[in-house]
């Protein structure tokens, strides 16, 4: 919850997440099924009282692969579910789907660190689109990582109805070292 006020306005935001899951740790490549459902407030310009939540620092990876160019923790309502595997030798592959709304209609998308990415713009629609994707983790020893990602996001009406709404694949190629 965040509340309080700026200026004349008063503030009313608030979000609510779910990560829960299961790992089947005495079969062949231990599969883990979780589902992630999510919520956060959005805002209606019109009225005196702030509703956007403010994820103040967000994770974007918890939105999945494509968190950094895609719609945000901000005015949204998803379902995520993922099956991830270890194939051995530190290689685990994870398949997940994410499917977002937005929560208030009067207000737009907005991307990871928080920015209107798509306005309203009069749409009344919810939803936003979707995104499957696909990641390839090789844990090379307890420092070091290679991992690839891959994801396509699918535009959904309101991002037909407010902007060019264009489908994105996206293919992201990471190396790590942790101390």
């Amino acid at each position: 919850m965040q509340f309080g006020t700026f200026g004349s306005d008063d503030i009313r935001a608030w979000t609510l997440a779910s990560d829960t899951g299961y790992s089947l740790t005495t079969m062949p490549l231990r599969p883990r099924f979780s589902i992630k459902a999510d919520v956060s407030s959005g805002d209606n310009p019109g009225s005196h009282t702030l509703g956007t939540f403010n994820p103040i620092y967000p994770i974007g990876n918890y939105f999945g692969v494509l968190a950094d160019t895609g719609p945000g923790p901000v005015n949204f309502i998803d379902v995520h579910p993922r099956i991830q595997t270890q194939l051995g030798h530190g290689v685990s592959v994870s398949t997940d789907l994410v499917v977002q709304w937005r929560e208030n209609l009067n207000d737009g998308v907005y991307a990871v660190p928080g920015f209107l990415l798509v306005p309203a713009d009069g749409s009344r629609a919810r939803f936003v689109g979707y995104r499957p994707g696909a990641e390839v983790r090789w844990q090379i020893d307890r420092h070091a990582y290679l991992q690839a990602d891959y994801g396509i996001f699918y535009a959904g009406q309101f991002l037909k109805e407010a902007s060019p709404g264009r489908n994105i694949n996206y293919l992201e190629l990471w190396a790590g070292y942790k101390f």
